[in-house]
C-alpha cells in the first residue's frame, strides 16, 4: 500500500515514515500543506493518506480531507486540535480513522489496519 504522510512536524512525519514502513507499507512521499499534497496526489500514486490537521503556511488539513473525501482516497487523521467545529466538520468527510495527539504505536498500528482494510476493500469487486 502506497501511503502519504502529510505533517509540517518533520520529527513527527520521520517517526510515521519509519514506523509505517516498519508494518509494510510503502511511505511515497511526505508532505507539509495542502498545496504540496494535492500536487503530490496528482502525480503519484496514492493508495492511503495520514494527515495532521494544523499544517505548515497556515494551510487547513480540513481542506485536504475534502479532497481525499472527493477522490476517495482513505486517510486517517491524527491531530491535537480540540476545536469541536472543525472535528465536526472533519467527521463529515468520513476519516477511516481519527487518532488524538500525542499518538502511541498502537494507535497508529491500528488506523493503518483500518486504513489497508479499506483500501483493499475498495479494489475488490463483486461478480
Amino acid at each position: 500500500m502506497k501511503i502519504l504522510i502529510v505533517e509540517d512536524d518533520l520529527l513527527v512525519a520521520r517517526y510515521l515514515k519509519s514506523f509505517v514502513e516498519s508494518l509494510g507499507a510503502d511511505v511515497v512521499g511526505i508532505t507539509r500543506c495542502v498545496n504540496d499534497s494535492i500536487t503530490f496526489i496528482e502525480s503519484n500514486q496514492v493508495d492511503g493518506v495520514i494527515m495532521d490537521l494544523r499544517l505548515a503556511d497556515n494551510s487547513n488539513g480540513l481542506d485536504l480531507a475534502k479532497y481525499l473525501a472527493n477522490f476517495k482516497i482513505p486517510f486517517i487523521v491524527t491531530s491535537a486540535n480540540n476545536d469541536c467545529n472543525m472535528l465536526y466538520e472533519l467527521f463529515k468527510t468520513y476519516p477511516i480513522h481519527f487518532i488524538k495527539k500525542p499518538f502511541s504505536k498502537q494507535d497508529i498500528f491500528v488506523g493503518l489496519t483500518q486504513l489497508e482494510a479499506t483500501y483493499n476493500k475498495s479494489r475488490t469487486t463483486i461478480s
